[in-house]
């Protein structure tokens, strides 16, 4: 039986505002009211830059938005763009390009009462501000204001993603999702990361042999590019480099940022002998085509995948699933979780699902299963139904239940038909037919409940996060860090993806030391009858040098550290003052873009990574004509010899004029400055420059901006340092 859903849809229409996913782009006019007031907006042009940093990728989108195709004819539009990423990701920086489209501007960190105030204060009186914040449930919106109905926008939103150690690997997934938000898809993404001796091999997995092509980009040197088509957009697409991590070892990096010290650790544990539980799992599927814009056949090479990962031999499997012909099951019995099993069995699943519906009695035939043969176990919903599930339906199906040990657990990959309530002077918030069935359902069994709508990144993530919460064990293991000459402290161990909590998974440690020397680790862990213990040494002169974002990936497990433990409006001070001085998002902060008009400096060292691939060396030149700025080497370790040719100087400066060399950080603070006397008669000079900052500290690795101004120009390059 197919359930009917029409006449639900359209009462629930009647009462809320406008129909949205929670990855949703809005374009709307911030003077109009109804419920006709926004329409989905198009991403005509995206670029994310994607870099390794250890236990996290640092990930930056630039994207660019129009509101083609919509029936706006004002130029004082509002974009709302509500996005999720990963579990665990730390949002540090968001830039505005101003609606001349050359003048960037970075936000800056203010406590978020503050920034919505002055934001819709700016809204009112028709200016130009950007206005970036983590919701309630983890998800993310940015606002920016006006949009011209005929023009462009451009944003670009830095956050450090935890990446995933495994095999030989480190991956970490692409938010394509946010992408799928376009009204129109852009053509491709275009990826760039840039070559790395630590992080070598860089290809995607997933993404149907697209390579990356090398670039020699004047200003940025070597990089590499990769064009995703859209037609990959809602696939799993996960971007990888080899391992440093070799085997019996500890991959360190360590940041000495003034009197400031941090490290990071990942650290492969031995393997501990144990006997995991059985376990008996079904595996419900139920689909419905308006529901989603992701294909089905993705969904079920994605369920099979990570089935074939999570069972175990011990351990006992079968699929039920809606279909035109009625719910039909994969085996009469459990199967035996064999290899040889999985392999034949799940041949015979269908390559597609059919839209064809039928949640309740899905769920009912398969709780009368599990009861009326083990009596126990698992079961796996993977879903997009916006059928009509009434609170009546989850209070019978967990009667149903009754005794027995039967946890319900659901992924909801829908993402289309959610419903956006705005609320006039209070939060905005989104709901979905099923919302309250899904949530009764699990939290009365047991289960867990992943999807986008609960702020996970999507399904790709979600499918792997249930099997892992399932199969889950409580091995008892501990490990130690200290300093040979000092000690470890304030450590963190980012737990994602089963990372630092599982035995058999990498562990991760994020923290501070102080003191120099080795980095000792002492690892014990206890089986089913044995004991296991590890000790490694890792040497001062093995450590590699961490790039500055690794101060921000302690901060940012300090804030959300901090926010858990919440009592008074001091302690969200603290947290607010924490994020403003580290820009690190909190849930008290947002990123607020204002216009010049406002006070705010245009960033003369935010680069456009939108366009750099296409700028020839001729327009390059020709927008410096009056200094040339060379670097070598570069990328440097000792020192780096910058020879700055001043050959078309103004007629205007004479004798005694000086230049300004001011070197940046990638985060635009002043690290270094020195002047240099210039004539009109000089064809060049130069600086050698060793890395130090202006108090003589050894800078870590990273990239620097080299700028040099004189009376009459300013003219920028970058430079990478290599400890």
């Amino acid at each position: 039986m197919k359930t009917n859903s029409t006449l639900f849809l359209i009462l629930f229409l009647l009462i809320t505002n406008s129909v949205s996913g929670q990855n949703l782009l809005n374009i709307h006019d911030p003077d109009r009211w109804g419920a006709d007031q926004g329409e989905r907006g198009t991403i005509t042009e995206a670029t994310f830059t994607i870099q390794p940093q250890g236990a996290y990728m640092d990930i930056s989108m630039f994207l660019t938005i129009s509101a083609e195709n919509t029936f706006f004819s004002t130029d004082l539009l509002e974009i709302v763009l509500d996005f999720n990423l990963p579990e665990g990701a730390i949002v540090y920086d968001s830039w505005l390009w101003m609606l001349d489209d050359t003048t960037i501007v970075k936000a800056d960190v203010l406590d978020i009462l503050s920034a919505t105030q002055d934001y819709e204060d700016i809204v009112d009186r028709n200016l130009d501000p950007s206005l970036l914040y983590r919701k309630p449930n983890g998800s993310y919106q940015i606002r920016i204001f006006p949009l011209p109905a005929d023009e462009t926008r451009r944003i670009k939103i830095s956050y450090l993603a935890p990446a995933i150690w495994s095999d030989g690997k480190v991956t970490c997934g692409l938010p394509l999702e946010i992408l799928r938000t376009s009204a129109t898809l852009p053509d491709a993404l275009q990826l760039i990361t840039f070559p790395d001796e630590t992080w070598t091999n860089p290809f995607l997995r997933g993404g149907n042999m697209v390579p990356f092509y090398e670039f020699d980009d004047p200003e940025h040197g070597e990089v590499l590019v990769a064009q995703i088509p859209s037609d990959l957009f809602g696939k799993n697409i996960q971007f990888s480099v080899n391992s440093p991590l070799q085997e019996g070892t500890a991959f360190v990096q360590k940041l000495v940022d003034g009197p400031d010290k941090f490290y990071q650790m990942i650290y492969q544990p031995p393997a501990i002998p144990t006997e995991s539980e059985p376990s008996n799992v079904l595996f419900l599927l139920d689909h419905q085509d308006s529901y989603t814009s992701l294909s089905t056949s993705d969904i079920l090479s994605e369920v099979k995948k990570n089935c074939e990962a999570f069972i175990k031999p011990s351990d006992q499997w079968n699929f039920l699933y809606s279909s035109d012909n009625g719910i039909t099951q994969l085996s009469d019995q459990w199967l035996d979780g064999s290899p040889e099993s999985l392999f034949s069995n799940l041949g015979n699943l269908p390559d597609i699902l059919d839209d064809a519906s039928d949640l309740f009695p899905l769920l009912d035939q398969g709780i009368k299963f599990v009861k009326e043969t083990e009596g126990s176990g698992d079961i796996v919903l993977v879903c997009n139904s916006a059928s009509i599930a009434w609170t009546l339906h989850a209070d019978s199906l967990i009667n149903l239940i009754g005794e027995d040990d039967i946890r319900v657990h659901i992924v909801n990959y829908q993402t289309e038909g959610f419903y956006y309530e705005i609320i006039w002077n209070g939060p905005d918030f989104y709901t979905y037919p099923n919302q309250t069935f899904y949530t009764q359902l699990t939290l009365g069994t047991g289960g867990t409940l992943h999807g986008s709508m609960e702020g996970s990144a999507g399904v790709w993530s979600s499918i792997p996060a249930t099997l892992r919460n399932i199969k889950h064990k409580d091995e008892i293991f501990e490990l130690q860090t200290s300093m040979s000459e000092g000690f470890t402290y304030q450590q963190y161990t980012p737990a994602f993806f089963g990372q630092s909590q599982n035995y058999d998974q990498p562990i991760m440690e994020v923290g501070r030391f102080t003191g120099e020397g080795d980095l000792e680790i002492e690892f014990s862990g206890i089986g089913d009858s044995s004991f296991v213990f590890d000790m490694v040494t890792v040497n001062e002169s093995e450590m590699d040098a961490a790039d500055s974002l690794t101060r921000e990936i302690w901060m940012g497990h300090q804030i959300r550290d901090m926010e858990a433990y919440v009592s008074n409006t001091g302690d969200q001070q603290e947290i607010i003052e924490l994020s403003k001085a580290e820009r690190v998002l909190s849930k008290y902060t947002a990123f607020l873009a204002l216009d010049l008009e406002q006070g705010a400096e245009p960033c003369f060292n935010c680069w456009d990574y939108e366009n750099f691939i296409i700028v020839n060396t001729e327009e390059l030149e020709e927008k410096s004509e009056n200094i040339t700025i060379q670097t070598f080497p570069n990328p440097f370790t000792d020192f780096v010899t910058i020879t700055i040719e001043m050959e078309h100087a103004q007629s205007s400066a004479g004798y005694g004029n000086e230049a300004e060399l001011e070197i940046h950080d990638r985060f635009g603070r002043l690290v270094y400055t020195k002047n240099q006397a210039y004539s009109i008669n000089t064809d060049n000079y130069q600086i050698v420059w060793d890395g130090s900052g202006n108090s003589g500290t050894k800078l870590p690795s990273g990239i620097y901006y080299l700028t040099v101004k004189t009376g009459e120009t300013v003219q920028t390059v970058p430079v990478s340092l290599v400890r």
